[in-house]
């Protein structure tokens, strides 16, 4: 699956004023460049995928609400791309998920589930609610 530059584009469009622009850092004897986006609200770089997803929601897909399978920062950035958005959000996380990360999607409204005891279970019960109810499902990582 390729990004065109348009693309790119249409994201910053997206992004502008919702997120904060965050330094990149040289880091000389690793002879590269780091992007801090520990400076974003929620800590990492996850918020750009997922507002870049949620503003693409169709109103049906708005109407039906979105669910989400991680026990972190994906979590938390779909939760608040969720809210900002007007869109209900569900989170499925398990037992063993920090109890921070947890209350961090909460406090931006989404619904958190923790009742599964792994990841593997949490996957299998975010497809039972697509399935159910007709979420669509924001993929962690696999999502253009």
């Amino acid at each position: 699956m390729s990004v065109s530059r348009e693309d790119v584009e249409w994201a910053g469009t997206v992004l502008a004023g919702r997120i904060n622009r965050t330094p990149t850092l040289r880091a000389p004897d690793l002879g590269v460049y780091l992007k801090a986006e520990l400076f974003q609200k929620t800590g990492s770089f996850k918020a750009r995928g997922a507002f870049n997803r949620l503003t693409a929601l169709t109103p049906e897909e708005r109407e039906r609400g979105v669910v989400t399978w991680s026990a972190g920062n994906h979590a938390q950035a779909v939760a608040w791309a969720a809210a900002e958005a007007g869109v209900d959000c569900l989170v499925q996380m398990w037992q063993t998920a920090s109890a921070f990360k947890v209350e961090r999607a909460r406090s931006y409204g989404a619904t958190v589930d923790v009742s599964s005891p792994d990841p593997a279970v949490a996957y299998d019960r975010t497809l039972e609610v697509v399935e159910r109810e007709g979420r669509l499902f924001v993929h962690p990582h696999s999502d253009p």
